[in-house]
């Protein structure tokens, strides 16, 4: 055995991923919280979002 899941854990709370929910977040909340970092980034760093051509 190795320490490497317990690293994996580390890992995830200090970059803020929850492991273990005791309750699924709705995707418009969750989608609002990444929004809301999105924000706080500079424009040239954020992604531009491309019009989706869906006319089959």
């Amino acid at each position: 055995m190795t320490v490497a899941i317990g690293l994996v854990f580390e890992a995830a709370v200090i970059l803020g991923i929850p492991i273990f929910l005791e309750e699924n977040p709705s995707l418009s909340k969750s989608i609002r919280k990444t929004t809301d970092k999105l924000t706080l980034l500079p424009k040239r760093i954020r992604n531009k979002t491309k019009k989706v051509k869906d006319d089959f």
